[in-house]
């Protein structure tokens, strides 16, 4: 930053709705991580802490817990983020996700009158996995949005989408897509030989990994459909599961796995603390989800040199370019089709795809643009000195 002595003295506050193992929590530590160096940083989380909590203490950065566990905590949380808050009394608040975003921008507004920047990390809402509180919390965001937030930043182009659609002032808004770490995702030419080793699978075996927590929206069921397609036309190969909740202690997931008849090419890893070197040993990445923004992992993956599978949601084919396939979203046979035509390539032709894969994170996806995108955005807001919402 070309005023760091300034920004030092800056206090910014991050408040996300929890700090697990999700897309948005991952770039708001990998943020916080240079941020650091220039601004006084604390996070509160309106759950628990996460399992990123750790990772952000370890910066030296506080995390604040306020253990909200539903609608009736909301009074209690209310009061707990304002104290909170106010005893951090920061000159800027960044919020992260729908809750967040709702909770945090009335307080900022209207309780310490600091100006507040809404962080969109969601696209199309998909009813069936989204509970009918979340899309009341949405529709109370789209309501307030021209009152609360001095400015919207979403890390997609399809979610600044969706939210104008939901009635979001189109002014507000600004995309800064998610950035990769590209020197810690990068290929690792003996990891496919490690990763082949650890799985207990032979040298030949093509491994496709889906690298996605548990979560309706993953649409786990329609990997598996597409799998068992694959396997039958190519059965020489494994399909790596990872994330939260993607683990053999999963009952529901192994009932998917055992109908597809092939239930040995799978293997469930759950959460990973190393995906630079499980990404870089992978064949080709998948993604089956039914609704995504902007997926953090496809670009990591391609960073890892790997070209990627995913169904046509959010960013993802934007993201995706022509290093990799899309398929349609909840079409089993159109997301084999496109697995099986990354598959089927030469050992020297995927390689290649691959490369180009990586060249193009490195072209658009890094992390020093994303971080100073977010440092640019926070000085142009504090500089104006008073929120910028309709309303002031």
């Amino acid at each position: 930053m070309s005023d760091g002595g300034r920004a030092m003295s800056v206090r910014l506050a991050h408040v996300i709705t929890g700090l697990g193992a999700g897309g948005a929590e991952f770039m708001l530590l990998r943020l916080c991580a240079r941020l650091v160096r220039n601004y006084q940083l604390e996070v509160i989380s309106l759950t628990s802490d996460g399992p990123l909590a750790a990772h952000l203490r370890v910066l030296g950065i506080p995390v604040v817990e306020l253990g909200v566990r539903g609608v009736h905590d909301l009074p209690r949380g209310m009061r707990a983020l304002r104290e909170a808050l106010q005893a951090f009394r920061p000159d800027l608040i960044q919020t992260w996700l729908c809750h967040a975003d709702l909770l945090g921008g009335l307080v900022a507004r209207y309780g310490l009158r600091v100006p507040v920047i809404w962080g969109v990390h969601q696209a199309e809402i998909d009813p069936r996995s989204t509970p009918l509180s979340t899309r009341a919390v949405l529709r109370m965001c789209a309501w307030l949005s021209a009152r609360v937030p001095t400015r919207v930043v979403s890390c997609s182009e399809a979610g600044k989408r969706a939210r104008i659609a939901a009635g979001f002032p189109a002014g507000l808004f600004e995309v800064i897509t998610n950035g990769v770490d590209l020197d810690l995702f990068q290929p690792r030419p003996t990891a496919g030989a490690h990763l082949r080793g650890m799985l207990g699978v032979a040298p030949d075996t093509r491994l496709v990994g889906l690298p996605a927590r548990w979560h309706a929206d993953k649409d786990h069921a329609l990997l598996c459909a597409a799998a068992r397609q694959v396997l039958e036309a190519c059965p020489a190969t494994c399909f790596v599961l990872c994330g939260e909740g993607v683990d053999v202690g999963n009952r529901e997931l192994l009932h998917m796995l055992e109908a597809t008849g092939h239930k040995a090419a799978f293997r469930l890893l759950g959460f990973q603390h190393d995906m630079p070197s499980l990404l870089a040993g992978l064949d080709v990445g998948v993604l089956s989800s039914r609704t995504e923004a902007f997926p953090n992992v496809i670009v990591e993956t391609m960073a890892c040199a790997v070209p990627f599978v995913a169904t046509d949601v959010g960013d993802a084919a934007a993201i995706i370019g022509d290093c990799g396939r899309v398929a349609r979203p909840g079409d089993a046979a159109d997301l084999a089709r496109a697995l099986l035509e990354l598959l089927a390539m030469p050992d020297a032709a995927r390689v290649a795809l691959g490369a180009r894969a990586r060249e193009r994170a490195l072209a658009h996806f890094s992390l020093a643009a994303t971080v100073e995108a977010y440092d640019a955005l926070y000085r142009s807001v504090l500089s104006r000195g008073q929120p910028l919402c309709a309303a002031s």
